[in-house]
Parts: structure tokens; C-alpha cells; sequence
């Protein structure tokens, strides 16, 4: 199945004047590991962060959670923000009350991420400067000069991103960059990240190119065995752009969820991130790791959501694995399940999936 690739001069175009997002400061959450008590957040949200700052944010926190709900560590991981904003985050991650994580109904100490934006509506335009910048990289990656173009951006967002729309725009080409060279994993991320800065209503992104950053980014998923993500990604491109939904990317969505509901042995190479945890989603009936560096995986976790063959338990299964084991079988009366690694950073591991198609 060959993957759609955009073509590198569309980003040529996309550099247009922009106007404000916003009439107020504006600070936004979103929580995507840890689920927040009701309340808990709005009378702490606004006042974490100083106004006076004269440039946004985005900053994403790894949060550590106890089984009392409080907070025990907060760190800022990436993001878009100056040290002090960087602390207000981690403050504001410490002061909050949270739901723990349960297994078999016991709270438990978990981690998890949570993402935090803040404007700035006298920022949130685009500079003609920034723009002329922004064109300036992507003719280095038009030509295929990735270390320039990389130093280019680089310089940008050391020196002249005050806003949240410039810097989605400066990761939506840092993934161009990447997925150019051919590191797949680093251009995902960057993907991510871009997509991640944008809120409807909030930023001043041309639509375009966040259907085009969707785009990519499910193309990325697809390339690394993110099946599940991919499928997700489409269906969240449709909703927000239908046009950009093409016949084509279409036929490609059909033909990834075909290759998941299949019989046939799917294989992909993974690789655990920057606090070196990875998760898949899991099809087949029996998960195992081909080659790669095994020996430097710590820890595997199994989550399943029981059948209807399995009464009496309404939350989802977790499976502690045994260390250092490298294939796994899947539970019988199961479905939806996802297979999460820890181990070394930038650890890479091709993973075959066998057996009888699992239960999605």
C-alpha cells in the first residue's frame, strides 16, 4: 500500500496575511492521559499565567499523579514557551486535584500529559517578517536542503515566534523536514505538535494548511503501523475539511482499515519517544517483537475493554506483562486493546502482529 505524499511546494502557498484569533487573553486545556475532577481547574486556570509576558504558549506537562489524586511531579516535555512560562505550567499542574487512575478499582500512581495553551491576541497575527521567514524554509525544503532549512527554523523560534500560530507553522515544516529525510517518528511528532497548537476559534492558522498537517500526519501513522491513529486522523480531517477528504486519501483509509480487520500478518517498526514509552494498537491475537533492541525494554503493558462475554466488569483490563518478555498473547474475551513499551529512548523494535484478526 503506497502512501500519499504531499507535494513539498504546497507549503509555498500556504503563508498568507493572518489576523487576530482572539479579543481576550485566553488560556485553554486539554487533557490526554489524566482525567480532572470537575471544578478543579477554571479558579486556578487564568491566574498561572502572567499577561505581561508579551508572548504565548504552549506548554505540554508530564504530569505524575498519586493514588490520593494529588501531584507529585510536573515537567514541562515540549512545547512553545520562555522558562517562566514553562514554571507557571508546572505550578499550575501541581495545584490541581485529579482522578486517579484505577486498576481493578484500587487508585494506583499513573502518569500521563496534559497540554496547556495561552494567547495572546496582540500577538496571534502573523508578522510579514515571520512569514518571510516561514517561505524562506520552505524553499530550503522545496530544494531539499534539510540542514538548512532546520536552521532556519531553528532561528525562528530562538528569535521571532511570539505566537502560537507561527509556531504550529514552524512544527507543520519541521514534519515536512523530517518526513523528507525519512525519519518518520520525528516527523509525526512535529506533526503532532502542530495540530496540537490548534484550536478552533483560537489561532490564526489558514485552514488549509492544518488540513494539510492532518493529511500528513495520517500518512505518518499509516507508515509507522499507527493504524488506529490513522483511521482516527481521517475521520477527524473529514469533520473538519471534507473537501480536503479526497477520493484518494479515501481509498487509502479503506485500505488501512481492511489490512486491521484482516487475516493477513501485519508488521511495523516502533519506536519509543523521548521518555521512551510507545503504544500500539494491537489487531492480531498475538503481538511480537521481530528484531530490533529488545534488551532494552523495561516494561509492557497490555489495556483491553472486556467482551460481553466477559460479565461483571465495565472498566478496561490491565495487563501487567512479564519483563523482558518479547511476545505476547492476547486475552480471550477482549477487544480494543493497546500494547504500551517502556525501555531506552529511541529504542526501535519491528513488531509482527499474527493470528486471528483481534476484536476492535
Amino acid at each position: 500500500m503506497q502512501r500519499l505524499r504531499l507535494p513539498v511546494g504546497v507549503l509555498l502557498g500556504l503563508f498568507i496575511a493572518l489576523s487576530a484569533a482572539s479579543a481576550e487573553p485566553l488560556v485553554r486545556h486539554d487533557y490526554a492521559a489524566l482525567r480532572l475532577k470537575p471544578k478543579a481547574a477554571q479558579p486556578l486556570l487564568d491566574s498561572f499565567f502572567d499577561h505581561r509576558a508579551g508572548r504565548a504558549a504552549y506548554v505540554v506537562v508530564r504530569v505524575t499523579v498519586g493514588a490520593n489524586g494529588k501531584a507529585t511531579q510536573a515537567h514541562a516535555v515540549r512545547g512553545f514557551f520562555i522558562p517562566a512560562q514553562a514554571l507557571s505550567a508546572e505550578k499550575f499542574a501541581m495545584a490541581l486535584v485529579w482522578e486517579p487512575k484505577t486498576i481493578d478499582g484500587t487508585p494506583v500512581e499513573s502518569s500521563g500529559e496534559i497540554s496547556l495553551r495561552f494567547w495572546l491576541p496582540d500577538v496571534e497575527f502573523v508578522p510579514q517578517a515571520v512569514l518571510d521567514s516561514l517561505k524562506e524554509a520552505a524553499r530550503h525544503i522545496s530544494a531539499r536542503d534539510w540542514p538548512a532549512a532546520l536552521a532556519r527554523l531553528d532561528r525562528m523560534e530562538a528569535n521571532e515566534i511570539t505566537s502560537i500560530s507561527s509556531y504550529m507553522m514552524v512544527e507543520s515544516l519541521r514534519a515536512a523536514v523530517y518526513d523528507g529525510k525519512g525519519d518518520y517518528p520525528q516527523a509525526l511528532r512535529h506533526a503532532r505538535l502542530a495540530l496540537a497548537c490548534q484550536m478552533e476559534g483560537a489561532t490564526a492558522i489558514p485552514p488549509l494548511m492544518v488540513a494539510q498537517t492532518m493529511i500528513r500526519t495520517m500518512g505518518l501513522e499509516r507508515q509507522l503501523g499507527l493504524y488506529s491513529d490513522a483511521l482516527k486522523t481521517w475521520d477527524e480531517l473529514q469533520k473538519f475539511d471534507s473537501k480536503s477528504a479526497t477520493p484518494a486519501l479515501a481509498q487509502e483509509a479503506a485500505a488501512v482499515r481492511a489490512l486491521v480487520t484482516g487475516d493477513e500478518a501485519i508488521s511495523n517498526w516502533l519506536e519509543l519517544d523521548d521518555q521512551g514509552v510507545q503504544s500500539m494498537s494491537v489487531f492480531r491475537s498475538t503481538v511480537a517483537v521481530d528484531s530490533g533492541d529488545a534488551g532494552s525494554l523495561d516494561e509492557a503493558t497490555l489495556q483491553c475493554w472486556p467482551t460481553d462475554s466477559a460479565p461483571g466488569h465495565s472498566g478496561r483490563y490491565e495487563y501487567e506483562l512479564p519483563p523482558k518478555q518479547t511476545a505476547w498473547e492476547i486475552p480471550a474475551a477482549t477487544k480494543d486493546c493497546s500494547l504500551t513499551l517502556k525501555g531506552k529512548p529511541g529504542t526501535r523494535l519491528k513488531i509482527i502482529q499474527s493470528g486471528a484478526a483481534a476484536v476492535l
